[in-house]
């Protein structure tokens, strides 16, 4: 498989300093994907992090102002890493059903999905965005937030994925609203076959990517009135 090393976020809205330009930075993001998806979001600190690198706590709010920056931060490199393998595995698929297939494909299987991301643990971030991506947003700050752009990872790739709903069904009215509520119900089933099994017919601590894929296509085809054979 074709490696890569996927290039951080440049937002400064959501830094004080761009972790992609130091040593240290990178080992704040590396240990603290580790931590959080450990801890949760809860049990994380900054002291804890300084004690895993080696530093203080002075030296990561020079990077973050605080943790809930970082974990917007670190949810915004996967929505990255998640908008670059879609568009790198469906831009030599010329037919638009296969490709709904491909971007499924990746959206649940995103660790083994090509290219290989050699600088980043992909599933340890899988991890957090199933477990702690609500709370990035689900604030009452969220609306502020937004205006400064903390967002803009996640809105390129609801863009992504809704061009691909447009390209399948030219008539379909909300494909933006579908590409929100396809990534939203993606993680929860994750999520609730993890922690809340009886809610869902896809469950279990080992539940197959090829399950979750499997129900999405059959949701996705259905709303677009699309036949599943290509």
């Amino acid at each position: 498989m074709m490696e890569i090393q996927m290039h951080y976020p440049e937002n400064d809205q959501l830094f004080l300093k761009n972790p992609g330009s130091s040593e240290l930075g990178h080992k704040i993001i590396n240990k603290s994907i580790y931590h959080i998806k450990e801890l949760g979001l809860e049990g994380f600190t900054f002291k804890k992090l300084a004690s895993e690198i080696g530093s203080n706590e002075a030296s990561i709010y020079r990077y973050f102002e605080n943790k809930h920056n970082l974990l917007v931060y670190l949810i915004s490199i996967y929505w990255e890493i998640l908008d670059f393998k879609i568009i790198f595995n469906v831009q030599n698929i010329s037919s638009p059903k296969t490709k709904l297939k491909k971007m499924i494909e990746v959206l649940t299987d995103i660790e083994n999905s090509s290219p290989k991301i050699k600088n980043l643990d992909v599933n340890a971030l899988h991890s957090i965005v199933v477990e702690e991506s609500a709370k990035a947003y689900l604030t009452k700050k969220v609306e502020v937030e937004l205006q400064k752009g903390f967002f803009e990872s996640y809105e390129k790739l609801i863009n992504t994925i809704a061009g691909l709903f447009i390209e399948a069904s030219k008539k379909y009215e909300f494909p933006r609203a579908l590409a929100i509520n396809l990534l939203e119900t993606t993680f929860e089933q994750f999520y609730f076959s993890q922690h809340l099994g009886s809610w869902t017919e896809l469950k279990g601590k080992n539940l197959s990517s090829k399950d979750v894929k499997r129900f999405l296509e059959s949701l996705i085809f259905s709303v677009l009135n699309l036949k599943d054979k290509d």
